[in-house]
């Protein structure tokens, strides 16, 4: 079970200097790092390029997806979360987000806005039941 994000203050900084820099457009992306204990260790963001529209409320262009996937598991290092920005400053998941962490069932999901970073994660209880919870996010 996830208690905790912690991330660098240079991480913190990449993810808002990412939603400034591509606003009011939708970016996702993944987070590299380790987990113990309960405790996500963010060490690096790695932006992907969405498709967003009217009838799309955000899709990551996943040939893209995939060769940032493919890069970070060929460094040596795990894959511990996703991302994605929230230009308007909502915090909270809306029923998109919620769509997309129940089909996950599970794992660390970073909503950034242009103020702050907010990590939540879901855990399921059953395939019709999924408990989304906001995590504690420290910065050092």
């Amino acid at each position: 079970m996830l208690r905790k994000v912690i991330i660098t203050k240079k991480v913190h900084d990449d993810l808002i200097n990412i939603v400034l820099k591509y606003s009011p457009k939708i970016i996702c992306g993944l987070l590299s790092g380790r987990v113990k204990s309960g405790i996500v260790a963010v060490e690096e963001v790695y932006p992907i390029p969405t498709q967003s529209g009217p009838r799309i409320h955000f899709k990551p262009i996943w040939s893209a997806y995939r060769q940032v996937k493919e890069f970070i598991y060929n460094s040596k290092k795990d894959v511990v979360g996703e991302f994605h920005t929230h230009p308007d400053g909502s915090e909270e998941l809306n029923i998109n987000d919620r769509k997309i962490l129940k089909k996950l069932r599970g794992g660390l999901w970073i909503i950034v806005t242009p103020k702050k970073v907010v990590p939540w994660c879901v855990e399921s209880i059953s395939e019709s039941k999924p408990n989304f919870r906001r995590l504690v996010v420290e910065i050092i």
